[in-house]
């Protein structure tokens, strides 16, 4: 009869002790299961720490392209180059009010070539925003300004495989400095969007020499018909399909005061300053494709 009390008294302890090394085992995973990052796929790889106060997404873009070159009286030749490839993080710090995008370019074409005294043109994109409603957005860094329409919009959202010889020619690019949004959009009824920027005018990664100018950009969309499905002023293409006729007119006049190069933002080195004024004229029309 001891025996058996002895007996049943030891496995009542090694249930007990189990019992307690599972529940401790538990309570450690579940720590570290809650210490985990959340994880999403749509445009990229998004990754939020777990008391959501950091959001990070991470997406590439390449073009490949072969061209064909059939010049009279030349032997036919080819040539093959990555358009561009591109890497891209965005997501906020702390609140999602407060956002931050970094874009950055590898491909020959975005880079250009090394030249004594130039920087290598990595970094398109770094800058910070601040959106404290719907409505209101305010940014400082370096980004695209609110100019033509074609420029806006991503490389990666384009009908054709490249941008017009216009834009190449007369687009007013990225710039550094401060810029401020209104937006007023509704899907059913007359909308608008108010753009501004007040920048360097130097163009991108520009150190060469500290600046006396500044730029001045305003930009007015009005669409009489509501605003596109899917944000679709930022892509050529009707993929959206509207479903009723969507128009999109803007206008935007930029000022860059005491300019050092040819093109504004972009070009080579003038042999002095001087003042450049642009006005941009789009319109887009969309309905069922």
């Amino acid at each position: 009869m001891r025996n058996s009390v002895y007996s049943l008294l030891l496995f009542f302890s090694i249930l007990n002790t189990l019992a307690q090394s599972f529940k401790k085992d538990t309570i450690n995973n579940d720590i570290k299961l809650s210490a985990l990052p959340y994880y999403s796929f749509g445009k990229g790889v998004g990754i939020t720490s777990p008391d959501s106060l950091f959001q990070l997404n991470i997406r590439f873009r390449m073009q490949n392209r072969v061209t064909l070159i059939n010049n009279e009286g030349e032997n036919l030749s080819y040539q093959g180059e990555i358009r561009r490839l591109r890497l891209r993080f965005d997501g906020y710090v702390g609140n999602p009010q407060f956002l931050y995008v970094i874009q950055l370019s590898f491909a020959p074409g975005d880079v250009g070539e090394i030249q004594d005294g130039e920087n290598i043109n990595i970094i398109r994109d770094a800058a910070v925003f601040y959106r404290p409603n719907k409505n209101w957005s305010f940014l400082f860094g370096q980004t695209k300004l609110p100019g033509n329409r074609q420029r806006v919009n991503s490389s990666g959202a384009l009908q054709m495989t490249d941008r017009s010889i216009n834009n190449t020619r007369f687009n007013i690019d990225r710039d550094f400095g401060f810029q401020a949004y209104y937006l007023n959009e509704s899907t059913d009824k007359f909308s608008y969007n108010v753009k501004t920027a007040v920048t360097t005018g130097e163009g991108r990664n520009w150190t060469k020499s500290a600046d006396n100018g500044v730029a001045l950009t305003g930009k007015l969309e009005l669409m009489p018909f509501g605003s596109f499905k899917k944000d679709g002023t930022n892509f050529e293409g009707d993929v959206a399909r509207e479903e009723k006729p969507k128009l999109l007119l803007s206008g935007a006049f930029h000022q860059n005061n005491l300019a050092r190069r040819t093109q504004g933002q972009l070009g080579n080195d003038l042999f002095e300053q001087k003042t450049m004024k642009s006005v941009l004229l789009d319109a887009m029309f969309k309905y069922n494709g």
